[in-house]
Parts: structure tokens; sequence; C-alpha cells
């Protein structure tokens, strides 16, 4: 008789033991760890690649005092040509010079964050989660929508009609990653306001790329309809971030572009991490 099921029973067994029997103490205690991370407030550069509906992207990004900045390094596959990066070097130059320009760019960027966090307290409340096991340095868990929990805010609605897996780091108790389906259509003012279409995806994905430091490095977002609530995600959308260097807290806009310049003309400089 194969060995396979008495291990693998063993091996969930070990891992409730190990957590206990309710996951959602896990989950209480991850979303207060990545509230807790919030107060970090270093800044960093890396690489951005982004997918949309237009093609694909890549970006260097600096975060300075002001907001972030970036610098468009390939696209679709190809590096841009010398004119056009001239272009794109005097076009950041005077969006630097125009620190209200940036500060409105980080304010789309800070409500969204503000959005983000509002899904994350509501975490161990709106799901009802099952333990399926390990899965190398994480702990998996899938998740459903709890019937008894009432979403507070539209966003929280379209979260809350997920189904999905979590995936927490062991060690640090850090979410690593978060996968979602949207089970059902998802109407607002009887589809008037918006809707959005069942079999919708999302994924994110968390690295730590300092000690005790965690960054995204993976967004994927596939959604039809209507009324998505995010203004710095689209419906149709993969992007992944890499190579995260700290920067100094206290660059200034015209210091970020510098280094965006130094970052586009030695790349090799800068090692993925």
């Amino acid at each position: 008789m194969s060995r396979a099921p008495t291990f693998a029973a063993f091996a969930l067994f070990s891992c409730i033991l190990a957590y206990g029997q309710d996951p959602k103490a896990l989950v209480q205690r991850m979303v207060q760890h990545e509230l807790q991370a919030h107060s970090d407030r270093s800044h960093w550069m890396y690489t951005d690649s982004m997918t949309d509906n237009s093609g694909t992207k890549v970006k260097a990004v600096v975060e300075s005092q002001s907001g972030s900045l970036a610098l468009l390094m390939s696209e679709n596959g190809k590096p841009i040509s010398h004119s056009r990066r001239m272009q794109e070097e005097a076009e950041l130059r005077k969006r630097a010079q125009d620190p209200p320009e940036i500060k409105k760019q980080q304010k789309a960027s800070d409500d969204d964050a503000r959005k983000a966090t509002a899904m994350l307290k509501i975490l161990p409340d709106a799901f009802e989660y099952s333990l399926v096991g390990e899965d190398g340095p994480t702990v998996h868990l899938h998740f459903r929508p709890n019937p008894d929990f009432d979403p507070p805010s539209r966003e929280a609605k379209v979260f809350h009609s997920m189904v999905g897996d979590m995936f927490i780091d062991r060690k640090s108790e850090r979410l690593a990653g978060l996968s979602g389906t949207l089970q059902s259509n998802v109407n607002f003012g009887f589809g008037i306001l918006g809707r959005l279409e069942k079999g919708g995806t999302f994924q994110v994905r968390q690295k730590e790329v300092a000690p005790g430091h965690w960054e995204l490095s993976l967004l994927d977002v596939h959604i039809s309809g209507r009324a998505l609530f995010f203004k710095s995600i689209e419906e149709q959308q993969h992007e992944t971030r890499t190579n995260y260097h700290e920067v100094s807290d206290n660059l200034t806009p015209q210091d970020a572009v510098a280094m965006l310049v130094r970052m586009e003309e030695q790349p090799n400089r800068y090692a993925a991490r």
C-alpha cells in the first residue's frame, strides 16, 4: 500500500499543530504585521515592467521625498531609440521641476494604498479559511466568502465575492501571495453604476527585498466590466517589480532624475534582488 496518503496526512497534521487549528488566527497575525510595516518610510528604486492593453513598457523607478519618478527604458521588448530617450529624459526633468504635479500623481497612489489597507483589515472576517498545507517557505490557505460578513464598501463587496488562495511566509508571518477569482457577477445600482463579471481574477505577490522589508513583486489583474476602484490599476494588467535597491530618504526629484539616468546608462550596476 502506498505511503503517500499517510505522509500527506502526517504533513497536514504537523502543519495544524504548528499553526493552530484556526487558520483565522494566522491571518489575523499576518494582517497585524502588514499594518505595522506601513510605518516603514524607506525609499527604493526598482525596475517596473507593465503589460496592459497598450503593450509592455519597462521603466526604472525611483522614490523621492516628493513622490515616485519613472523613466521609460524599453517598449514591447525593444530598447527605446536614442532620440526617444532624450525626449523622455527632457520630459522627466521638466516633471521634476513641478512638485505639485508629482504630488498629484502620488496622491492617486496614496489613495489606492488606503483602499488596499482597508481591504487588508477585513481579511480575517470577510472570509472563511481552510488550511491546505505548507508550500516551500509559506503556509497555504484557501479562502471563500464568509456568508455572515456584510461588506462596508463597494470595494469590499467586490473583494468579498472572491474565492482563492493565500500564502503566508512561515518565518515572518508576512503576506507572500494572494490570488482570487470572482465567483459571481457583481452589480452596483442594479448595474447602472457598474458591473464586474464572473470569472475575473487577480493575483498579488510580495517578496523580502532586504532583511525585514517586503515589497510588491507581482500584480496580475484580469477583470471584465466597469467600476474598477483603484486609480493606478487597469482592468487588464500584468506588472512585475524587480531590482530593488534602497535609496536615501532625502532624495529631491532632481536627485531622482540623476539616479534614473545613471540606472539606464549602467543597467548591469543594479543586479536583480
